[in-house]
């Protein structure tokens, strides 16, 4: 009986799993519609350029649906090039990864991108909303480390991911840290 209770337990209650996917979709170079000015005076055009995206992967580990899921950055630090010592970055509020709500299915890839570079600028950015008193927050070659928070079906996971920024738009390294 109680073997059958566990198995309904681990397939019906709702969870799930926050990773950086190192070795899968974790950091990919992708092409970017960029706007850029066109031939004529006050016209632009659409190119497409490389970039790439740092993202976390969310995983259902039940066999249910993870409704009304909300993903943000709760926490950034940065670590300067020789030391070991992190420095707290004040954030204004926490920071969605998504504009709206979603929903993480069984067996159905979710990454959710949190980082950008591209070959135009060479800069690391958000790809999305990003508050303005952060805006020149990378600037910098160094070690920035991200906390996450998702959130579902009254279920919450965090995770934290170390990014390090080499300068260079296709040269972004990241590892998940343990614990």
């Amino acid at each position: 009986m109680l073997e059958v209770a566990w198995h309904y337990k681990n397939i019906m209650i709702p969870n799930f799993n926050l990773s950086l996917d190192k070795n899968g979709m974790g950091i990919v170079l992708a092409e970017h519609p960029n706007l850029k000015s066109g031939p004529t005076l006050g016209t632009t055009q659409e190119t497409n350029e490389k970039a790439a995206y740092v993202r976390i992967r969310v995983d259902a580990l039940s066999k249910t649906t993870i409704k009304g899921c909300f993903a943000f950055i709760i926490a950034l630090e940065k670590q300067p090039k020789g030391t070991t010592a992190f420095t707290h970055i004040a954030l204004p509020q926490p920071i969605p990864l998504k504009g709206q709500q979603f929903d993480i299915i069984p067996e159905v890839l979710c990454m959710l991108d949190f980082l950008m570079s591209g070959e135009w600028d060479n800069r690391l950015v958000s790809p999305t909303y990003w508050p303005f008193i952060l805006r020149d927050v990378f600037k910098d070659e160094e070690t920035y480390r991200f906390t996450f928070i998702v959130n579902g079906d009254g279920v919450s996971k965090t995770k934290r991911v170390d990014v390090i920024w080499k300068g260079k738009w296709d040269s972004i390294e990241a590892v998940q840290v343990a614990g």
